[in-house]
């Protein structure tokens, strides 16, 4: 399964500062596999040298320490006696709160300190996974694996009830959780609405490893009982090919529909085919595909040369194709340069398949204007009036926690993709919205949520972004430009001299051996 990998020489991730900032109770866990004890290192490190909270190895020994340096540089500690086991995945949690400071290994308590502070205390510095705050200290070598931080301090019987199954996201009181199941650039993403995205630096990856015992939890929709995977992906091919083309955005989603229909790609590609011949549009075999791909590359740049049109006739005829296949490929290619209106949509949906498509789309919590085209096809097909269509994406939205869910919720995000739609909250809309938030009795974690969904239903903007400059004069009249000075005539450089010819060195007798 997909792995965080700190390889122990300076490797680490790096956290949102403001992860902590809120935390008055706590509870960080995750599943940890050290592959050697380097001196003082660390699974975590929340804050800065002299005020933090860390999870750590004691010197190069295999004893666990949960310890905290208050405001005032003092040691609290929660030790764990010999708890590391190198080279074993094991599952580590530290709790903070009202029970003071509890150490739990494999959901079995190991130690606890009657400390008590709020968790923020240590905010404001750098929250790293594998470095220390203290330049003297050693980096963290093994893996982190389903890395949580929680706004509550859990029970134990709570974190045993979770340990072993990944989240979504979405539970009440996750501050921050990553999965690491993929990195984009040296990005791996938070999967809750914080959007606490973790940064890796210094070599720090993920990879491909064998996990700890824990049961995965897809994040692709669920498809309902009663829709069959293969007629769910044929009627999405069929929408999708009503203008003759599927783009990048519409074979996205058929992708996401495919894997949570679990077909696979073999599969995947025969039933296309079928759709294609049902519809009689594109290619229909492997064969034709292969034309097809010659077809478009040879008119990718709008002109068909002689040399095109001769390996063309060789395919068709290598390959077996008819002189209508052959047309009616080109006639398809030439739809998808100049689209027609598209054809009636096929009559084939189930009421079902709808509320599928919105779950699908709404993965990424915002439906693009591809995806909205998509939906309209699918409600036609359904026979869905827009009252019912719409009931059905406000059912979705309020189950995923997505956008406006009440009249309040729908004033406020009105007023809020109003105010973003330069780009940016001024102050006096931002008190506006704080206001709303207020009035309307919103919390901050739904005003939160809102605020998200907003942003990414605004497009960005437009216009770029310039540095501040002086503000510019108003302009009476037109300056004429200066006449640009004649430049002074270049003299002819003087001729070089031909060199001197370089004599030839004496050749050197050869050293005897020893010298």
């Amino acid at each position: 399964m997909p792995v965080l990998f700190l390889n122990g020489s300076g490797a680490h991730v790096e956290l949102p500062s403001a992860l902590t900032d809120k935390l008055v109770n706590a509870t960080v866990e995750g599943w940890v596999r050290w592959e050697s004890l380097n001196k003082w290192s660390r699974v975590f490190d929340f804050g800065k040298e002299g005020n933090a909270a860390v999870l750590q190895n004691e010197r190069e020994t295999t004893t666990l320490f949960f310890t905290v340096w208050d405001r005032a540089g003092k040691m609290h500690r929660a030790q764990g006696f010999k708890a590391i086991e190198v080279g074993k995945w094991q599952h580590m949690s530290i709790v903070s709160g009202k029970t003071g400071m509890l150490l739990y290994v494999n959901g079995e308590l190991v130690g606890e300190e009657p400390y008590v502070t709020p968790f923020n205390a240590i905010s404001g510095g750098k929250n790293y996974l594998g470095k220390s705050n203290w330049t003297e200290d050693e980096p963290f070598h093994g893996y982190i694996a389903d890395f949580r931080v929680w706004s509550t301090a859990r029970s134990q019987a709570e974190i045993q009830q979770t340990m072993f199954t990944q989240l979504k996201g979405d539970e009440t009181g996750l501050a921050g959780y990553w999965r690491f199941e993929s990195a984009e650039g040296t990005q791996s993403a938070d999967l809750t609405i914080n959007g606490f995205n973790a940064n890796l630096v210094a070599g720090a990856s993920v990879m491909s490893a064998p996990g700890p015992p824990i049961s995965m939890v897809s994040m692709e929709p669920e498809i309902p009982a009663g829709i069959p995977p293969i007629d769910l992906h044929k009627l999405i091919l069929g929408v999708a090919l009503t203008d003759h083309r599927i783009d990048a955005q519409e074979r996205a989603l058929i992708q996401a529909v495919r894997q949570a229909g679990t077909l696979n790609p073999t599969e995947a590609k025969e039933i296309e085919r079928v759709v294609r011949k049902d519809l009689n549009v594109g290619p229909q075999t492997a064969e034709e595909e292969v034309y097809y791909k010659a077809l478009e590359s040879a008119h990718n740049d709008g002109i068909l040369t002689a040399d095109d049109v001769t390996l063309l006739a060789k395919m068709q005829l290598t390959l077996g194709l008819s002189d209508d296949r052959v047309a009616q490929l080109i006639q398809t290619l030439s739809k998808q340069a100049q689209p027609e209106e598209p054809p009636e949509p096929v009559k084939t949906a189930t009421p079902d398949a709808y509320r599928v498509l919105v779950q699908t789309a709404l993965v990424n919590r915002h439906i693009d204007a591809n995806e909205h085209m998509m939906l309209k096809q699918i409600a036609l097909s359904d026979d869905l009036t827009e009252d019912k269509a719409a009931e059905v994406m406000m059912d979705v939205k309020q189950k995923l926690g997505i956008g406006p869910q009440t009249e309040p919720e729908n004033t406020y995000f009105s007023v809020l993709k109003t105010a973003l739609s330069d780009g940016e909250l001024s102050e006096t809309e931002g008190a506006m919205l704080q206001s709303m938030q207020t009035s309307f009795n919103l919390s901050t974690e739904r005003a939160k949520a809102l605020q998200k969904d907003a942003r990414l239903s605004v497009p960005p903007k437009a216009v770029t972004q310039m540095e501040e400059a002086e503000p510019a004069q108003a302009i009476d009249s037109v300056k004429e430009p200066e006449p640009i000075e004649e430049p002074e005539p270049i003299e002819e450089p003087e001729p070089i001299e031909e060199p001197e010819p370089i004599e030839e060195p004496e050749p050197k007798e050869p050293k005897e051996p020893g010298q």
